[in-house]
C-alpha cells in the first residue's frame, strides 16, 4: 500500500471519529411517554345511535374467537365483547368482568363480578367462563 493511500484511511478515519464525536456530544432529547394523552377509556354514549360503522381492512371472516385470524376479528371482538381483565395504558392488569388475585405463585384465581350478565339478560357464571 502506498504512502498515499495510507494518509488517505487516516484522514477518512479521522472525519468518521470526528462526525461521530459531534454526534455523541449533543443532548439526548427527552423522553416521550408512549402513553401521555392517550384516554384510557371512552366516556359511555349518552343516547342510542342506528348504526355504527366500523373501518377494517377487509371483512370480518368470523365472530367466533377460534376463527378469529386478524385485526378485523380482533376489532369486532373487543367491540362486542368484554374481558374478564383489562391491560391498562402502563401494562398493568386491571378488573374487567372479573378481579383477579394470586395467591400462590402458581395459582391464579379469578372471580367474576357479581351482577355481570350476557347481552340477553341471563347470568355469566363460571361455566360460561371456563366452559
Amino acid at each position: 500500500m502506498s504512502r498515499k493511500s495510507n494518509r488517505w484511511i487516516v484522514v477518512t478515519v479521522t472525519a468518521a471519529c470526528a462526525v461521530a464525536a459531534a454526534a455523541c456530544s449533543r443532548a439526548a432529547p427527552e423522553a416521550v411517554s408512549p402513553v401521555s394523552g392517550l384516554a384510557a377509556i371512552t366516556p359511555p354514549g349518552v343516547r342510542p345511535v342506528s348504526s355504527v360503522v366500523w373501518a377494517t381492512n377487509r371483512d370480518v371472516i368470523s365472530l367466533d374467537p377460534i376463527f378469529g385470524l386478524g385485526y378485523p376479528e380482533y376489532t369486532a371482538e373487543s367491540l362486542m365483547c368484554e374481558s374478564l381483565l383489562r391491560q391498562a395504558p402502563d401494562g398493568s392488569l386491571e378488573p374487567g368482568l372479573a378481579t383477579v388475585s394470586n395467591p400462590s405463585p402458581t395459582r391464579l384465581v379469578l372471580t367474576l363480578r357479581p351482577g355481570v350478565r350476557f347481552w340477553d339478560g341471563h347470568p355469566v357464571t363460571s361455566a360460561d367462563v371456563t366452559g
